[in-house]
């Protein structure tokens, strides 16, 4: 039996190692987004001195919105953090994010994810940068990874202890061939569980029918919003990109006469109210993430779903806050997308669980040229 899954192994990882090969070296580097940006564009998210207080968002907005072309504010995302700038998501453009001093008032940069590196690695990632050739090779080979994975294990499980031990055992005396073939199996095996699981959820992204299933595994109904959207490519959002996608059909500009773009204004008279109200219940907040009658708070956690979220509505003319759900109201199928999320991505145990999916992306990635080292070598001895 071992020897028809073992063909099975080989012939299905022969085809589509490099596939994996880019698909893992690019999910690696995706794990650290955050952390990489930050460190090579502090000025953009970090303030370079804290005067006083910061900015009421009455003041703050119209001062942010006069330092743009055809274009205002529509969400304002702040960190319970004095040291980083606040991101603003705007009317105009997909997934564009202002970056805003709150004690300035200075529009420190404008950015947009289509015009960013990690974009392109993104795209790399997901479709070979051809999402109409590139999705379903990369659909289609990540539901045979997760089948050669299944086959690796059930090759390599040992008999015994001994097996155990020679399976966790790398010999470095014994030529390279052999070297190889003990780096494939012992970390193939120790990183076997948390490649599965990210490929598992990385199918969601690639296949309706996939997505429907795991939503229906979980007693839960897939949301319309997400049928419409499968497509679209819209994976690792912050606060401010997720504000900015919500709001470009609902308060996108007009066009004039001449062709102008003319903004429309959000009325954010009572968003500081609104602010210092949520403040006052949430004292351990991470992000408090303010738009049109809609306020997001994400709460500082370690462990856990990395897009838990209370949600608060508010009248935008009054500022009386209409309705608190608690994430732990919220419905299923909300959780179970940001936890596949959280999964896909190694977020649901901060720096160690992204440690930890940024190895096995790796080892992930190595797996097809180890195996392909291995296959050439016995090629080559069978010939002599």
């Amino acid at each position: 039996m071992k020897k028809i899954i073992r063909k099975i192994h080989l012939w299905i990882s022969f085809p589509i190692g490099l596939i994996i090969t880019i698909m893992c070296l690019t999910g690696a580097v995706l794990v650290f987004r955050t952390e990489i940006e930050e460190t090579l564009f502090p000025e953009r998210f970090f303030v370079k001195e804290i005067n006083g207080e910061p900015m009421t968002l009455d003041r703050l907005i119209p001062l942010i919105n006069s330092q743009l072309e055809n274009n205002s504010v529509t969400g304002v995302s702040i960190p319970n953090n004095p040291k980083r700038n606040y991101m603003m998501s705007l009317a105009e453009g997909s997934r564009v994010t202002a970056y805003a001093n709150p004690y300035t008032g200075k529009l420190v940069e404008i950015s947009q994810f289509s015009n960013n590196f990690f974009a392109k690695i993104m795209q790399l990632h997901r479709w070979l940068l051809n999402t109409k050739i590139g999705k379903p090779i990369t659909g289609y080979s990540t539901l045979l990874f997760a089948i050669i994975l299944i086959t690796g294990i059930i090759i390599v499980i040992p008999k015994n202890r001994k097996g155990v031990k020679q399976l966790y055992t790398i010999n470095v005396n014994k030529g390279w061939k052999r070297f190889w073939y003990d780096m494939h199996t012992s970390a193939g095996t120790l990183t076997c569980m948390i490649l599965l699981v990210l490929a598992l959820t990385g199918l969601t992204w690639s296949f309706s029918w996939y997505n429907v299933g795991v939503y229906k595994l979980f007693g839960a109904e897939l949301p319309a919003m997400n049928h419409n959207q499968h497509n679209r490519g819209n994976q690792q959002q912050t606060h401010g990109n997720q504000q900015t996608d919500r709001n470009k059909h609902s308060d996108r500009g007009q066009q004039t006469d001449r062709g102008e773009t003319k903004t429309q204004s959000i009325d954010f008279t009572h968003w500081q109210d609104i602010l210092e109200k949520i403040k006052g219940q949430n004292a351990d907040y991470k992000t408090i993430a303010i738009q049109n009658e809609s306020v997001t708070v994400s709460q500082k956690r370690i462990w856990g779903n990395a897009r838990a979220a209370d949600k608060y509505t508010f009248d935008a003319k009054t500022g009386e806050i209409t309705n608190y759900q608690p994430y732990a109201k919220a419905d299923k199928s909300t959780k179970i997308r940001g936890w596949l999320y959280t999964l896909h991505v190694g977020a649901w145990g901060g720096l160690f669980s992204k440690i930890i999916t940024f190895i096995a992306a790796l080892v992930g990635a190595s797996l097809p040229l180890t195996g392909y080292y291995i296959f050439y070598k016995k090629r080559k001895r069978r010939k002599k």
